[in-house]
């Protein structure tokens, strides 16, 4: 997204759907470019065109599963990112799962929500105010999609009251699986296996590079299913 949206105007480009010269593993990650996150264009960019008109090379198969297997999908997009939060809420907040936990207490609890759903709106707002802030106060990019846009605090509170809405459901489904895992509904690999055992370790390892995966299936077909007309009209248009 911030490849196609915020290219530097007159920034040369390489041919379409090739790397630029001296991309190393380092300049990737996370979904840079050399080391870089703002004022940057993806390769097929033509920043001659205005943003959008640009042709994006056809997705392939052959790059997906290529990609996959080089583990790109983990280290060279923003997954990267969303995995280092994900380890660090794994370590540094870990659920009780304990029979004296929130998350046994039923799958819908309000000693979970009170637990987990303020971590939840505080990662949440942090990352996509990150982005916020950097690119529309701070003005770190020099082809929105959209030029003469202006800037509408009405439309910022919408999105955060959405936004807001969205991770309390989605803490409902955490609280849920919590606990199925908690009352042994639902097996979980513990953290005694996962880092006593190097079968364990193997597998927790697998399990954190497999979500992207996972993520790129369900995605697909979910988004096509909102965009049928009735899931479109009741619930996906509010998005658009």
């Amino acid at each position: 997204r911030n490849g196609i949206r915020f290219a530097r105007m007159g920034q040369a480009t390489t041919p379409r759907g090739q790397l630029r010269p001296g991309l190393s593993l380092f300049g990737r990650l996370g979904g840079g470019q050399n080391g870089h996150f703002f004022k940057i264009v993806a390769p097929y960019v033509d920043v001659s065109k205005p943003p959008g008109f640009s042709e994006i090379p056809p997705p392939t198969l052959r790059d997906w599963v290529l990609g996959a297997l080089r583990l790109q999908y983990v280290w060279a997009s923003p997954n990267f990112v969303w995995a280092v939060i994900a380890l660090l809420f794994y370590f540094g907040w870990p659920y009780d799962l304990s029979a004296r936990g929130a998350a046994a207490q039923g799958p819908l609890s309000w000693a979970f929500f009170a637990e987990r759903l303020p971590r939840w709106l505080l990662v949440t707002f942090a990352y996509n105010g990150f982005w916020h802030i950097t690119l529309y106060w701070l003005g770190w990019a020099e082809r929105p999609f959209i030029p003469d846009r202006r800037y509408s605090w009405a439309k910022v509170l919408h999105n955060v009251f959405w936004s807001a809405v969205g991770v309390v459901v989605w803490t409902g489904f955490d609280n849920v699986f919590a606990f199925l895992w908690a009352t042994g509904r639902l097996p979980y690999l513990a953290d005694e296996q996962a880092f006593s055992t190097l079968s364990g370790f193997c597998c927790f390892v697998a399990g954190l590079a497999a979500v992207p995966l996972w993520r790129d299936f369900h995605f697909y077909f979910a988004h096509r299913v909102l965009h049928f007309r009735a899931m479109y009209l009741q619930v996906h248009s509010l998005h658009h």
